[in-house]
């Protein structure tokens, strides 16, 4: 009975940490029904619990074929009159239209993003052209003025000097 305590601490301490194969638990279980002590309670509940959700999954997974018929026989293709057929056929056509909608949708919409981004682009290489022009003409303006003055100064000193003249 020690021997069987033992293990089983060994076994609960390994299946705390999650490193149990399935035998293990198995064990665990068998276990756990031969030591009768009030420690082991939650474990024991955890098992049977375990027990009656997988007996409740089995009796889900069966199923009841009792509700056909084998002695007719009958294929889909006779049950389906023409206006179902027809039904089909428009509900066929609106799934195509509606996916050449969406397509049309997306390009436009793409094609209108495109077109918005290359008109900020546009504006922004205009104002940078705009600044560029402004900055040649303000330099231009100084230098016309520095142009003045050496014109000023060459038709002051020109009756004193006259270096073409010999």
């Amino acid at each position: 009975m020690k021997n069987k305590r033992i293990e089983l601490e060994r076994l609960l301490t390994k299946f705390d940490k999650g490193q149990t194969s399935y035998k293990e638990e198995e064990r665990i279980n068998s276990l756990l029904k031969e030591v009768d002590e009030g420690k082991y309670d939650f474990y024991k509940q955890y098992f049977d619990a375990k027990k009656q959700e997988k007996h409740q999954q089995e009796e889900k997974s069966t199923i009841d074929f009792s509700f056909i018929d084998l002695n007719k026989e009958t294929s889909l293709k006779s049950q389906v009159t023409k206006e179902t057929k027809s039904f089909l056929e428009w509900k066929d056509l609106f799934k195509i239209a509606a996916v050449v909608c969406i397509l049309i949708g997306g390009f436009l919409f793409g094609n209108y993003q495109q077109t918005k981004m290359e008109k900020a682009q546009a504006e922004l290489a205009f104002e940078q052209t705009i600044q560029a022009l402004n900055f040649v003409g303000s330099k231009m303006n100084t230098a016309k003025e520095k142009v003045e003055y050496i014109e000023l100064f060459n038709e002051k000193t020109k009756p004193y000097i006259n270096l073409n003249q010999k």
